[in-house]
């Protein structure tokens, strides 16, 4: 596995462990609360994400990486990039009390769970779960932390692919 997939993958386990998390409603480990346990696993996939495009620019050429950083600056700008804030400013914290969704709408979680909490499911029962969902500010807005790396991890997987084939 090359090592830009190889680090678009170790992003989606980083995700699972994310979305295992909501769905448990509790946190994984003993010495961690859920809150805090979710901005570590954004910590993790954001710098898996920024990993997947330094690999990259050993496939393609530099400069093509560098418009797709500038394409997603929430991700990756050097200045107010989440990845960029996380790591050398300060400790992005996850948040869910108090905040109310926009009116109207309704997300509704469907598909596999992860394999993490799979395991516990009775086989035959339908539990409904009413989990804290996890959120972070951005530009004075609350916005689904697995949402929005879902939607960035499908960007990128878009790209690592185009990377590859371009290269071939």
């Amino acid at each position: 596995m090359s090592d830009a997939k190889s680090k678009l993958k170790e992003a989606r386990f980083f995700m699972e462990l994310l979305g295992a998390l909501e769905t448990r409603g509790y946190s994984l480990t003993t010495n961690s609360s859920t809150r805090e346990e979710v901005s570590f696993l954004l910590s993790a996939i954001l710098n898996s994400f920024y990993s997947v495009t330094e690999y990259l620019k050993n496939v393609i050429n530099i400069s093509e990486v560098q418009n797709y950083k500038k394409l997603h600056p929430l991700f990756y700008s050097g200045k107010n990039g989440l990845r960029n804030i996380t790591v050398h400013e300060r400790h992005i914290e996850a948040d869910y009390i108090g905040y109310i969704p926009p009116v109207g709408k309704v997300n509704l979680v469907l598909g596999l769970p992860p394999k993490l909490v799979s395991e516990i499911k009775t086989p035959g029962v339908v539990t409904l779960r009413l989990n804290p969902r996890h959120y972070v500010e951005v530009n004075n807005r609350m916005i689904l932390i697995k949402e929005l790396c879902m939607d960035q991890y499908q960007e990128l997987y878009k790209f690592v692919n185009y990377c590859y084939e371009k290269s071939e």
